[in-house]
């Protein structure tokens, strides 16, 4: 989807509560090539609401080569979110997901680009 938005100048930012570590681990293994913002005590993330403190914490083990996630507790954590913002700053779409584990629907960031932005 990132040369569909980049196509129509939509900037990616990225924000995450990873270390930096982990975050130039990630945008190396996935070709990740957008400013991630580091929220490491979740401050932004709870300004902005988009803070579930009732997220499942997993621990991750191979089995057979493929990785299985266990949840082992609660730990508080950020919703994925994904935002569309003018060149003024003023928020044009939202949405934040209800559940961890979900990411933005393609179809409907697609639609909310072309309501957002269409001239």
């Amino acid at each position: 989807m990132r040369p569909w938005l980049e196509h129509h100048d939509v900037q990616i930012i990225g924000m995450t509560s990873a270390g930096a570590h982990e975050v130039r681990s990630q945008a190396k293994r996935d070709g990740l090539q957008f400013p991630i913002l580091i929220d490491s005590d979740l401050e932004a993330t709870r300004r902005l609401g988009w803070f579930d403190p009732a997220g499942l914490k997993h621990v991750t083990w191979k089995i057979f080569g493929i990785p299985v996630g266990f949840p082992v507790g609660l730990r508080k954590m950020p919703r994925p979110a994904t935002v569309l913002i003018d060149e003024g700053g003023v928020v044009r779409w939202l949405d934040v997901t209800d559940d961890y584990r979900l990411r933005g629907d393609e179809e409907r960031i697609r639609a909310a680009v072309g309501r957002a932005f269409s001239s």
